[in-house]
C-alpha cells in the first residue's frame, strides 16, 4: 500500500509533539466542567455509595460511618480560633511517653506521669483539635453523600465560614514560633497547613452543591481560607520531598475548586510539581527516595487527593507508571506477617493499615498481587472507591528475595516465607535516614527479632539521642560515634539451592573507615561475617538488640557498666562477661529460641536498651574489638522445640579469609571474595 508524503509528514509532526510533550513532562491541563465541580465523587459514584447502604456487603460500614458522623454532630467542640504547634514536641522529654491529656493546658506523661502545661504543649495540643475537627468534617461529609440532609452540609458549611473569618489575622509561625519560609497559619508548618487543605476540600466538594450554600458563602470560603491557605503553602517550594507532595496535592485540589487554573498547572507542571515529583522522589524499584517506609505512604496519602480530584476533572494522573510503581514497590519490603520494618524514621506498621488504596489500585489496574491484601473490605476507601466484587480466590502473597541499589536493601527469604534477613547499606543522604549503614534487620519465629530503634516525636530529645544515633541499630560502630559521610554498595546478591546470601560494604567519613558484612541465611541458621578496617587503631562495638528474652546468661562481674557517649548512654543495667562466652540464647516463645554462637574474642556486655517505646526494655548484647582491624562472626541458630543447634565450625586463616561451617553450607569469606558451597 502506497503511503502518502503528506501523510509521513503528519505522522512525524505528531510523534515530534509527543516527544517534546513527554520530555519536557509538561500535562495538559483539564478543569472541571461542571458546578459543583465533583472532584471526589461523581453523581454517579454518589449513586452507588447510596446503594451500597442498602447492600449486606456494605451496610453495616455506612451505619458506622452515619452513627460516628451524628456522633460528632452531638459533640462539636468549638474551633480554636489560634495556630496550633508542632505536635513533635507533644511528648515527655524525659523518657519520650505519649501525653494523656487531661486538660488542653494539663498534659500528662504515660509513663512516669509527670504532667507538662505551657508552650508549646498547650500549643500543640490545639492542632490536635484542629486535626480532630477537620478529619470529622471528612466523616461527615460522606455521611451527607449517603443520606444528603441539611444539617450536615450546614455543619460544614458553618465551620469553612468560621475558618474563613480568622484564617487571614492568624499569624506565621514555624515550629520554634519564627516567621520563616516552612511557617504557617493554622499550623506551624506549611506541610501540615496542607494536609488540611485536602481535607477542606475533600468535604467542601462532597456537599459543594447543597442549597444551604449562598453565592456569598462559596465567596467568602474561597476568597477568604482556601485561596489564602495556597498563598500561604506557595511561599515554601520544598523541590524534592514529602512536604512538596502535600503541597502539590493541597493547591491543586483548592485550584480545581475555586476555578483558578494558574493553581491547577502549578500543581502539576510546576517547577516542584506532581510531574516533577513522579519523575524524582520515586525510585525505580517504587519506593519513596526517603528510604522509610512510613514516608513512603504518607506521600502516597497526600498523591491520593490529587489523583481523584484530576481524575474526575479530566486528568488521569493514575495512568502515570510512577503511581503504580508505588503500590507495586511496598509488596517486596514486607515481613513475613505483613509488617515494615522501622526502618529510619519510620513506625512499625502493617500493610493492611494502607490496603485503602490497594482497593484503588485494583480499581484502575486489576493487577491479581493485590488481591490477597483484600480479603477484609473495611476501608473507607474500600467503601468509597472500591470493585462492587472481588474473585473469591484471592491467593497468598508472594515474597521474594530481592537486592535494590537505589533502595540501598538487600532482603534475604527462606522458601518457607518464614523467616526474612534485611541488610540496610543505606547512604543516608537525606533527612529521614538513619545514619546507620550495613544494619542488619532479622524476622523469625512469628516476630522480628533483630530490632530497631524506630523513631520517637521529632521534637523529643530522645529521638535525637537514641534512635538517630547508629548504637541503636544492629551495626558497628566506631569509636562511639555515629556514621558520617557513607559510601556503600551491595557487591554480593545470589539465591543458591539452599540458602541466600548479600554482602555488602560501606566506607565511612571519607574513607577512614571500612565496613564489609556478610550475611547467609540457610535452613535453619543465619551467619554473620563482620569485618571492619580503620587506617588507625579504633575501637569497634557491635551491638545487637533482640526482641525476646534472655535464657542462660554466662556469668557477668558484679559492678555495673556505663558510658557516656552520645545513643549509648542510654543502655540500661549494662555489665561485662566475665570471660569469653560462646553461647548465648535469645528465649522467643514457650518452645522457641534463638541460640547465639559467637567465634571472635570481643569483649561482651549484655544489658537492655528502649524499643519502638522508649520505656521498653530489649535484651542487648554488644562486643567490642579494638586495632585496625576487626572481624565479628555470629551464627544464629534459629531452633524450635528439642532441636539443638548445628555447632558452626569457624576458622580464620593465614591470609585472613574465615570459614564457617554449618547446616551443610560452608562459607567462605576474605576481604574481597565470597564462597558458598554444600
Amino acid at each position: 500500500m502506497a503511503v502518502s508524503s503528506s501523510f509521513r509528514s503528519g505522522i512525524v509532526l505528531l510523534l515530534i509533539c509527543f516527544l517534546v510533550s513527554v520530555s519536557s513532562g509538561a500535562l495538559d491541563i483539564v478543569m472541571p466542567a461542571g458546578t459543583p465541580p465533583r472532584l471526589f465523587m461523581t453523581e454517579d459514584e454518589m449513586v452507588r455509595l447510596r446503594a451500597r447502604a442498602k447492600d449486606p456487603q456494605w451496610e453495616k460500614q455506612c451505619a458506622d460511618l452515619l452513627k460516628e458522623a451524628d456522633s460528632c454532630l452531638e459533640n462539636v467542640p468549638a474551633i480554636p480560633h489560634q495556630g496550633g504547634q508542632w505536635t513533635h514536641w507533644y511528648s515527655c522529654p524525659k523518657d519520650g511517653g505519649s501525653f494523656i491529656t487531661d486538660t488542653p493546658t494539663a498534659h500528662r506523661c504515660s509513663v512516669c506521669g509527670e504532667v507538662y502545661s505551657g508552650y508549646p504543649y498547650d500549643d500543640a495540643y490545639i492542632t490536635y483539635m484542629h486535626n480532630r475537627y477537620n478529619n470529622n468534617l471528612q466523616t461527615i461529609a460522606i455521611a451527607y453523600v449517603i443520606e444528603p440532609t441539611g444539617v450536615r452540609a450546614k455543619h460544614i458549611r458553618d465551620s469553612l465560614l468560621e475558618y474563613a473569618s480568622f484564617y487571614e489575622d492568624l499569624p506565621l509561625h514555624d515550629r520554634d514560633g519564627n516567621t520563616t519560609l516552612s511557617a504557617a497559619r493554622l499550623y506551624a508548618q506549611t506541610l501540615d497547613e496542607s494536609v488540611n487543605l485536602c481535607k477542606f476540600c475533600f468535604a467542601y466538594d462532597l456537599v459543594y452543591g447543597d442549597p444551604c450554600f449562598s453565592e456569598e458563602d462559596h465567596r467568602i470560603i474561597q476568597e477568604h481560607l482556601l485561596l489564602p491557605m495556597c498563598e500561604t503553602i506557595q511561599r515554601y517550594d520544598m523541590r524534592i520531598s514529602n512536604w512538596q507532595t502535600w503541597h502539590n496535592s493541597a493547591v491543586g485540589c483548592a485550584g480545581l475548586l475555586t476555578g483558578e487554573r494558574e493553581l491547577v498547572d502549578w500543581a502539576i507542571n510546576g517547577k516542584s510539581g506532581l510531574m516533577f515529583q513522579m519523575e524524582r522522589s520515586v525510585l525505580s524499584g517504587g519506593m519513596w527516595y526517603e528510604g522509610a517506609p512510613g514516608y513512603h505512604w504518607y506521600s502516597f496519602h497526600a498523591l491520593y487527593y490529587l489523583l481523584e480530584a484530576a481524575g474526575r476533572a479530566g486528568m488521569n494522573l493514575w495512568n502515570l507508571p510512577p503511581v503504580k510503581r508505588m503500590l507495586d514497590g511496598p509488596l517486596r519490603q514486607l515481613y513475613p506477617d505483613l509488617t515494615f520494618p522501622a526502618i529510619h524514621d519510620s513506625p512499625r506498621t502493617s500493610i493492611l493499615g494502607n490496603r485503602g488504596f490497594y482497593e484503588m489500585g485494583y480499581s484502575h489496574f486489576k493487577d491479581e498481587r493485590y488481591l490477597p491484601l483484600l480479603t477484609v473490605r473495611d476501608s473507607r476507601d474500600a467503601l468509597l472507591y472500591g470493585a462492587d466484587s472481588l474473585p473469591e480466590e484471592k491467593g497468598a502473597l508472594t515474597l521474594d528475595s530481592y537486592n535494590d541499589d537505589e533502595e540501598a536493601l538487600a532482603v534475604l527469604r527462606n522458601p518457607d516465607g518464614k523467616t526474612a534477613v534485611f541488610l540496610d547499606y543505606t547512604r543516608a543522604r537525606v533527612g529521614h535516614m538513619h545514619p546507620a549503614t550495613v544494619n542488619l534487620l532479622l524476622f523469625a519465629q512469628g516476630e522480628e527479632r533483630l530490632a530497631e530503634a524506630g523513631r520517637l516525636p521529632y521534637g523529643n530529645p530522645l529521638h535525637k539521642e537514641w534512635c538517630r544515633q547508629t548504637v541503636s541499630h544492629n551495626t558497628v560502630v566506631v569509636n562511639e560515634t555515629s556514621h558520617k559521610r557513607i559510601e556503600s554498595a551491595c557487591t554480593f546478591f545470589e539465591v543458591g539451592e539452599g540458602w541466600r546470601a548479600a554482602r555488602a560494604m560501606a566506607t565511612l567519613d571519607g574513607e577512614k573507615y571500612a565496613l564489609n558484612r556478610t550475611v547467609v541465611l540457610a535452613d535453619k541458621a543465619v551467619i554473620d561475617i563482620f569485618r571492619c578496617r580503620s587506617k588507625e587503631d579504633a575501637l569497634f562495638d557491635l551491638p545487637l538488640h533482640f526482641r525476646g528474652e534472655w535464657a542462660d546468661l554466662p556469668e557477668m562481674k558484679e559492678e555495673a557498666v556505663s558510658f557516656e557517649a552520645p545513643g549509648y548512654r542510654e543502655f540500661r543495667e549494662v555489665k561485662e562477661a566475665v570471660s569469653h562466652a560462646d553461647w548465648y540464647t535469645v528465649a522467643t516463645g514457650a518452645s522457641s529460641r534463638i541460640v547465639l554462637q559467637i567465634a571472635d574474642a570481643g569483649q561482651q556486655f549484655v544489658g537492655r536498651s528502649p524499643g519502638y517505646q522508649y520505656e521498653e526494655n530489649l535484651p542487648m548484647l554488644m562486643r567490642r574489638l579494638s586495632g585496625k582491624e576487626a572481624v565479628f562472626v555470629t551464627v544464629f541458630h534459629l531452633l524450635e522445640g528439642d532441636a539443638v543447634p548445628d555447632a558452626a565450625r569457624c576458622s580464620t586463616d593465614a591470609s585472613g579469609t574465615v570459614t564457617v561451617q554449618t547446616g551443610g553450607l560452608t562459607v567462605q569469606a576474605d576481604e574481597n571474595a565470597l564462597r558458598i558451597t554444600p
